[in-house]
């Protein structure tokens, strides 16, 4: 009678099953396949490390270039008077992902203080780096017109130049959802402001933002001064596990009267704070660049009543009464 297969010996000559119980087998195998186990361990190697450490070498790029911008930002003296212009465009340059967003800070900063050397010096440099397509798809508004963030900046300083009014900056109209804060006093005055998201430019950001409305962390922030220019809204007891909220990679839009934007996490220059947010009042060019923009105002408060949140300086009496974020909830 002939054998059946389950019958045949494992190791029987033309077997292509290996005796897995044979010490000397399994050592002829691994000694037959070195080459390739090698090669394979390698590969392995080198692909997991690659898939580790090239977003993280991504991130922190990311990071060495906006601590490069915070410090030529803080350079004493200013960075972008006509005397110190030659050495920021150079320290500028050794970071091309923040030389464009130097050259924008610089013509806000000459114009504001009306340095027509330093502008003639930014605006040759604004024309390169618009002929080369920098920060494609950035563009601010003028006169209910999309315009390239480049030229704008270049009409402006021109403009400063021959003697007229600069154009002022004006951020694109909210692509995103509507949403509105209600602060309140505790003499019953209360403020309704509605601002709408930037989420197609701010993603990171305006993500952060749905979640704190979403999970109730906006309502019970105190509402108080954030020097001249804004008011801050944080937390009533500082937390220092607030988780951190990632910087967008075109660093937002303009700081204007209405604009809304994370602060700085402290000490970590890369970083929104989501337990303090800030609220502009009025005009806060040297802030563009640091903190992402991800919502302006688009109603909901009167000409009077914003007017009445602004500080009025040392002469003046500020009587801005205490603020809390009663309610917060969007609209669409």
């Amino acid at each position: 009678m002939n054998a059946s297969p389950s019958n045949t010996p494992r190791t029987a000559a033309g077997s292509h099953n290996p005796d897995i119980n044979s010490a000397t087998s399994m050592e002829g195998w691994f000694r037959d396949n070195r080459n390739f186990l090698i090669m394979l361990a390698a590969a392995l190697t080198i692909g997991l490390s690659y898939n580790y450490y090239m977003p993280r070498r991504a991130v922190q790029a990311q990071q060495n270039a906006w601590a490069a911008f915070a410090d030529i930002n803080a350079t004493p003296g200013g960075a972008y008077t006509y005397d110190a212009l030659p050495e920021t465009l150079l320290r500028a340059r050794a970071e091309s992902k923040i030389y464009p967003w130097v050259v924008l800070q610089g013509i806000q900063d000459a114009l504001a203080r009306a340095d027509t050397g330093a502008l003639v010096v930014l605006v040759a440099e604004a024309k390169i780096l618009r002929d080369n397509n920098s920060l494609p798809g950035l563009a601010g508004e003028n006169n209910g017109v999309r315009v390239a963030v480049f030229d704008l900046a270049i009409a402006r300083a021109e403009e400063a130049l021959e003697g007229g009014n600069a154009r002022s900056f004006v951020n694109p109209t909210p692509d995103g959802r509507s949403f509105e804060l209600t602060l309140s006093d505790s003499i019953d005055t209360t403020y309704i402001v509605r601002f709408g998201l930037f989420s197609e430019s701010a993603p990171l950001a305006c993500a952060a933002f749905e979640e704190l409305v979403d999970s109730g962390s906006m309502v019970g922030r105190i509402v108080g001064r954030s020097g001249a220019f804004g008011l801050n809204m944080k937390l009533l007891v500082s937390d220092d596990s607030v988780i951190g909220v990632a910087t967008e990679t075109s660093w937002g839009f303009y700081h204007l009267p209405g604009s809304l934007s994370f602060n700085q996490k402290p000490g970590e220059a890369h970083l929104g704070d989501s337990g303090s947010l800030e609220f502009t009042i009025k005009d806060a060019f040297h802030l563009d660049g640091r903190t992402t923009v991800f919502a302006q105002m688009t109603g909901g408060i009167d000409d009077e009543a914003m007017a009445g949140l602004q500080y009025g300086g040392p002469s003046g009496t500020d009587t801005l009464p205490a603020l809390v974020v009663t309610k917060a909830e969007f609209v669409n």
